[in-house]
């Protein structure tokens, strides 16, 4: 279990949802059911984004991505997403200290970071020529 903001953009993980529809702290006592879902952001402010296709996952707490990817590309130094984010259907933002859990699908083996040379087996490449750059680096990237 981690807190979702220690976790790269690209990364499956499994949210937790209460009774009543709502995400909490995947190891509260509350979680009725796990929900995969995909980090597909990060917001300057620290909250992260998930991403999901089935409109019957929490339905509660989603709203449409139409009208928010607008947003995103117009403020990309607030908004850090990943290039497929436009292409979920639906999308929330989370506190970066809520707990989760890594989804732990090996996706490409031998992956690292282009800039920090650290391991990205769980992760989607989010560069061209099918490279990855982890959120840290890109942050850091972007301040110069």
């Amino acid at each position: 279990m981690i807190n979702i903001g220690d976790i790269d953009l690209g990364s499956e993980i499994l949210v937790g949802i209460d009774y009543c529809g709502y995400i909490v702290n995947i190891n509260d006592l509350n979680v009725s059911e796990e929900v995969p879902v995909i980090v597909i952001g990060k917001y300057y402010y620290g909250e992260m984004c998930i991403g999901w296709n089935n409109m019957l996952l929490l339905k509660r707490v989603g709203r449409p991505t139409d009208g928010s990817s607008n947003s995103w590309t117009s403020f990309p130094e607030k908004y850090f997403m990943i290039k497929e984010a436009k292409t979920f259907q639906f999308h929330t933002w989370i506190e970066p200290k809520t707990i989760v859990k890594l989804y732990n699908k090996i996706i490409h083996p031998n992956q690292k970071c282009v800039c920090c040379n650290l391991p990205a087996p769980h992760c989607n490449p989010n560069m061209p020529d099918n490279k990855f750059q982890c959120v840290c680096c890109k942050v850091l990237e972007t301040l110069g």
